[in-house]
């Protein structure tokens, strides 16, 4: 229902993934057409915790991501029915992820020391998968800031996380890359016609 309010508002560069994450393939398909992906949750952010890893991924491949605010409650069907307008005025205002994460986190009123570790757990991956060195050193200024620390500590954190790539699925050593879902398909097809002719030779000989 989302998607179908948002083409009725006039947003028809608008698509969902149904019943599953959002993947490499999917993004591979949107970076043909646009290099800024806006993403749209209900209030409560459960859908955002749920698509970390997509995220990253897609920051990897150097989507310009960022994240539509809504009301608490609130998904994006029920914002268009209120007002369509309002909907139009999130995506026109959406935050980097990064920004946005930072604006989440402080809003929830941390003690110092927990608001340093929130930040280093969900906003510092985002940092670390940024395809570009320039946005990279930006937002380590930004959340130099944001923490009043310098600059240093937040590099030498970077420096351990392991970066989201498509198809890679050892974290440590990226020794094994995963075998596309596509490839995977074809080959179980050839095995299956290959053991269906092998059933039929054997009916031909008996």
């Amino acid at each position: 229902m989302d998607l179908i309010m948002s083409h009725q508002a006039g947003h028809l560069n608008t698509v969902a993934v149904s019943g599953t994450a959002l993947t490499d393939e999917h993004l591979k398909n949107i970076k043909r057409l646009a290099n800024k992906l806006v993403l749209a949750f209900d209030g409560d952010q459960a859908g955002f915790k749920a698509s970390q890893r997509g995220i990253n991924l897609a920051l990897g491949m150097g989507f310009d991501v960022r994240i539509a605010k809504l009301p608490n409650d609130v998904d994006p069907a029920d914002l268009i029915l209120e007002n369509s307008e309002n909907w139009s005025n999130s995506v026109k205002n959406a935050r980097h992820v990064v920004d946005f994460c930072l604006e989440v986190l402080e809003s929830r009123g941390f003690e110092p020391r927990k608001f340093k570790m929130e930040v280093q757990n969900l906003v510092l991956p985002y940092i670390a998968n940024l395809k570009s060195n320039i946005e990279q050193a930006h937002f380590v200024n930004v959340v130099a800031r944001k923490l009043s620390i310098d600059e240093a500590p937040i590099w030498s954190e970077l420096k351990k996380i392991t970066v989201e790539n498509p198809g890679i699925q050892s974290a440590q050593n990226n020794e094994f890359t995963e075998i596309p879902e596509t490839i995977k398909g074809v080959r179980s097809e050839n095995l299956l016609k290959k053991i269906y002719g092998f059933i039929l030779w054997q009916k031909e000989i008996a």
